[in-house]
C-alpha cells in the first residue's frame, strides 16, 4: 500500500451452514435411528437421539435434498423434531413417547407416502433439485 491509499474493505467470510448441505440417501430396508444418523454425519453433523425415539425399519429415498429438510420431514413423519443445537449438532427429540409410527403420517398430496406394510418414505415434501432424479 502507497502512503495515504485506504485499504480495501475486509468482507466477512461465510461459512457454509452443514444443515442445508445437500445429501443423498436410498435404502430399502434401514432403522429410522440409522437413517438419521447417516443423514446428519453426510453433511458434517452430530446427531443427538434423544430417550424416547420410536426406532423401526424404513424404506428410505431422498437424493440431493438439504439435511435439515430431510430430517424434518422424517419427523412430521414419523414423531420426533430435530433441532439445531450449535454449530455441528442436532437434537432429534421425540415429539411423544408411547406413540406408534402410523400416528404420524403426513397427509395432504405433497406430503411424504407411507404405507402401514413397509414403512415407505420419499422426499414427496422436500424441495427438489431440479438437475436429479428423484
Amino acid at each position: 500500500l502507497n502512503p495515504g491509499t485506504v485499504p480495501p474493505p475486509v468482507r466477512p467470510t461465510t461459512l457454509p451452514d452443514p444443515y442445508m448441505t445437500r445429501v443423498s440417501i436410498e435404502s430399502q430396508e434401514i432403522s429410522l435411528q440409522d437413517a438419521v444418523v447417516q443423514i446428519a454425519e453426510e453433511a458434517g453433523l452430530h446427531a443427538n437421539v434423544l430417550p424416547g425415539f420410536q426406532d423401526l425399519k424404513i424404506r428410505i429415498s431422498y437424493i440431493k435434498q438439504p439435511a435439515l429438510s430431510i430430517l424434518e420431514a422424517l419427523g412430521r413423519q414419523f414423531g420426533f423434531t430435530p433441532v439445531r443445537d450449535g454449530t455441528v449438532d442436532v437434537l432429534i427429540v421425540p415429539t411423544r413417547d408411547g406413540a406408534k409410527p402410523g400416528d404420524f403420517n403426513a397427509t395432504g398430496a405433497a406430503g411424504p407416502k407411507i404405507t402401514s406394510a413397509n414403512n415407505t418414505t420419499s422426499g414427496n415434501d422436500v424441495p427438489k433439485d431440479d438437475t436429479t432424479k428423484h
